[in-house]
């Protein structure tokens, strides 16, 4: 979520370049306080990989919490079933 919010804010022109420095220091603080806390617990950090899998419960708490602060999450794809 907060790689997807990096990006938000680094593409969103309507911020002035002072907005958008402002927003990019704030959210790096977070990945930094993310950071040191999978330091701390090791199993953490196979959570904030690149490829980590996201669950069906964690999708929903982000859509949820986006909802709660107004913005409407984007529509996600239905997964593909696996072959068998």
């Amino acid at each position: 979520m907060v790689r997807e919010e990096h990006a938000r804010v680094r593409a969103d022109e309507s911020l002035s370049s002072a907005a958008r420095s402002e927003q990019l220091k704030r959210i790096d603080q977070i990945g930094t306080i993310l950071a040191k806390t999978a330091v701390r617990d090791p199993g953490l950090l196979a959570l904030l990989a690149d490829d980590a899998v996201v669950t069906t419960a964690a999708r929903s708490l982000q859509q949820e919490m986006l909802r709660s602060v107004g913005v409407e999450p984007a529509a996600e794809p239905e997964p593909e079933p696996e072959p068998a």
